[in-house]
Order: structure tokens, then C-alpha cells, then sequence
């Protein structure tokens, strides 16, 4: 009798083993038609080929070894490409989902080519700091032929509050991290009427040193023909005259933490605390030179 139930309960799951088989095949072949049809809309925008798209147990969306390129020569690349909790997104486009988030793991941006790089250059040399630019073939020297990285996003809504964080982790590059929170958020579909009247409350931006201003400083001295702390100090000291005569208002931690970062590039962080909370409206229209003031704007090089 016991042999006979354990039969039967082996071949129920594997009924049911079949039957999940067949639905998940037919959702990620679903998927995989959804997708051709949103790349096609794309198509004069970007470029994007796929390896393979499916829909992973715990309702994630995965793409695989996504290949991209724009119209302005950006080539890009992502090992995989992640959307947790899919069935969230639902909810478009009548409402943003309460919590979301978008994973982007193995992204890869080769430096770009002599036309983009040659307007780097002049931008570099019409704000007087042509002496501090350096190449493509320069980076790519010093090991730095494309940016590589992991970068992560993330969302949480609540009423009429939104906060918004982004990581971004390059073991080359350095990591940097971000936060902005949002008051009167309005209605998804009232977004292009009413998204001047949003708040911004807050807002965090860190970055953690991983080796590449070190190097690069290092690099600048020795292409300049003088000793490191002398390129530190004649850098820290260019920055702070342009400041001032720039005529922007700025609070005192500013200037402080940019001269500290210079001399010992590890960590630099930003706060942006505006009181009261400024509008998306004001913030596009507010006078440049007074605008970091009315943000609030703090930093340190102290770890967060």
C-alpha cells in the first residue's frame, strides 16, 4: 500500500512539474515576442540584441548578454540585465508600482573614439584646466580602456512621497551612491502637467575611492614634470579661485572637503537639504550663483 501512495504522489509531481514546465515556456516565449516588439519601437533611438529573456521563479524578468548602441556611436554591453518583482509594473500606466527596482550587473562602456574625445578637450581648455585632461590612449594605458560596473536602482512611493536610490559599483572606477526624496509627487498621469509643483527634500551623493584619482594624479604629475603634493596643492588652489571667482555661494564645508579630497582622494560626500523643500520650478529658474545656498548644499570627505 505504501509503495502504491508514493507512486502516485511521484507521478503527481511530475504531472505538476510538467504543467509548470509548460506555463513558465509559454510566459518567457511571451516575453521574448513582447520583447522584439518594444526593441523594434526603439530601433531610432537604439540598437539592442539579446541572447535570451526569460522569467525566473521569484517573477524577476532576466535578459542575458545584452548588446547596445546609439546613433551617436555609444556602444555599451550588460551581462544581464534584472527586473525583481515584474508583476509590479502592473500597475503602469495609471500608477507607479509602490516599491521597484532595475539591476544592471556586468555593464561595460568602452572610452569613446578621437570626435567625442576632442570636445572633451576643448570643454577642458575653455575652463582653463587644459593642463588636467587626458586622453583616451593616456587611460587606456593606465588600464582604463572602458568603464565596467555593476549598477543598481531602486524605488519606493508612499501617497505623495517618492525616494529614488541609485549604487553604482566599479571595482576600477570607484563606487558612488545616491538618494533623492520627493514631496507632492503627483498622480503618474498628471507627471507632465504638474511635475514642476514636485519637491525635492533631500538629496545624498557619495563616492568611495577605489584607486583611479591616485592614479591619475600620479599620472599628472609626472607628465607635468613635478612632484605630487605640488600638483595637490596648485590643483586645490586653481579650484578655489575659480570659486571665488565665479561668484557662486557656497557654504564653507565646500571648498574645505574639495582641497581635502585633492590631498587624500577617498571618500567625498554631498548633502543637499534645502529648507524648506524646493520645487522642480524653482530649481530650473533659480539664479546659478545662489543656487547651491538655496539647496543647502554640505560635504565632507568623511565616510557616510
Amino acid at each position: 500500500m505504501g509503495q502504491v501512495l508514493k507512486s502516485i504522489f511521484y507521478g503527481v509531481l511530475l504531472l505538476l512539474a510538467a504543467i509548470l514546465g509548460g506555463t513558465k515556456a509559454f510566459v518567457d516565449y511571451t516575453l521574448s515576442d513582447s520583447l522584439q516588439q518594444t526593441l523594434k519601437n526603439l530601433s531610432k533611438q537604439v540598437t539592442l540584441r539579446y541572447s535570451s529573456a526569460y522569467l525566473s521563479w521569484t517573477g524577476a524578468v532576466v535578459i542575458e548578454n545584452v548588446q547596445g548602441s546609439t546613433p551617436q556611436g555609444l556602444n555599451f554591453s550588460v551581462a544581464q540585465l534584472r527586473l525583481p518583482a515584474a508583476y509590479q509594473w502592473l500597475s503602469l500606466p495609471a500608477a507607479l508600482p509602490a516599491t521597484f527596482s532595475l539591476e544592471l550587473n556586468d555593464l561595460r562602456i568602452p572610452l569613446p573614439e578621437t570626435a567625442a574625445q576632442d570636445s572633451w578637450q576643448a570643454m577642458f581648455k575653455a575652463v582653463g584646466y587644459g593642463d588636467y585632461y587626458l586622453s583616451s590612449k593616456e587611460l587606456r594605458n593606465l588600464g582604463y580602456a572602458q568603464w565596467q560596473g555593476d549598477l543598481a536602482f531602486s524605488g519606493l512611493q508612499q501617497a505623495e512621497l517618492l525616494k529614488v536610490a541609485t549604487v553604482i559599483k566599479s571595482s576600477a572606477w570607484g563606487n558612488w551612491s545616491g538618494v533623492v526624496e520627493l514631496n507632492k509627487v503627483p498622480a503618474l498621469p498628471k507627471w507632465g502637467q504638474l511635475s514642476g509643483q514636485m519637491q525635492i527634500a533631500e538629496a545624498r551623493l557619495n563616492y568611495q575611492e577605489t584607486g583611479l584619482n591616485a592614479r591619475l594624479l600620479s599620472f599628472l604629475a609626472q607628465r607635468q614634470g613635478q612632484p605630487l603634493e605640488g600638483l595637490k596643492t596648485a590643483l586645490a588652489q586653481k579650484i578655489t579661485q575659480a570659486i571665488q571667482q565665479s561668484g557662486l555661494v557656497l557654504d564653507g564645508s565646500v571648498s574645505e572637503t574639495i582641497k581635502q579630497f585633492i590631498q587624500s582622494p577617498k571618500s567625498l560626500n554631498a548633502l543637499f537639504q534645502p529648507t524648506p523643500p524646493i520645487t522642480l520650478n524653482e530649481l530650473l529658474n533659480a539664479p546659478l550663483e545662489k543656487l547651491p545656498v538655496r539647496l543647502g548644499l554640505k560635504m565632507t570627505t568623511a565616510q557616510p
